[in-house]
């Protein structure tokens, strides 16, 4: 059974998600950093995390891609799958299972391209601010009655 959900910044996070922060190119992050802490000492309790948040400002795909591949030809690397994707942004972080766009748009916005090629995908008319679990839970349902299916090369 799921600890009940506690609100933080108007919005719901259970004990269960836990906060880790990639963040590149920011300008200010003052704010940014009192909402993240907050949100950091609301799991800070967690043990084993099933969930990552991970928060990108000043992002997108392509340019990853591209920094990665010329951070991966100036280390002079042999580049298969595996090594190039330990010269993107965030190595550590795993591969998406679940993408939820909001807004109604059906593009993913060169949003972690390389890592979204096998995350399912969620669309949703809800804007971002009126998110709220009861979208979430329907998003998290439609997720779990997909059979899931990893193509080769």
């Amino acid at each position: 059974m799921s600890a009940p959900a506690r609100p933080v910044e108007g919005r719901f996070f259970t004990p269960a998600i836990q906060i880790m922060l990639a963040l590149w190119g920011l300008g200010t992050v003052a704010g940014l950093y009192r909402f993240t802490h907050g949100l950091g000492a609301a799991t800070s309790m967690n043990d084993g995390y099933p969930w990552g948040l991970w928060i990108a400002f000043d992002y997108g795909g392509r340019a990853e891609i591209v920094d990665a591949a010329n951070r991966a030809v100036a280390a002079g690397a042999a580049v298969d799958e595996e090594t190039f994707a330990s010269y993107l942004n965030a190595p550590e972080m795993p591969d998406p299972d679940l993408l939820i766009r909001t807004s109604g748009e059906l593009r993913i916005s060169n949003f972690l391209l390389w890592q979204l090629a096998y995350a399912e995908l969620v669309f949703v008319d809800t804007l971002w601010p009126d998110f709220g679990q009861e979208e979430l839970r329907a998003a998290l349902d439609d997720y779990a009655s997909r059979r899931r299916r990893f193509g080769g090369r």
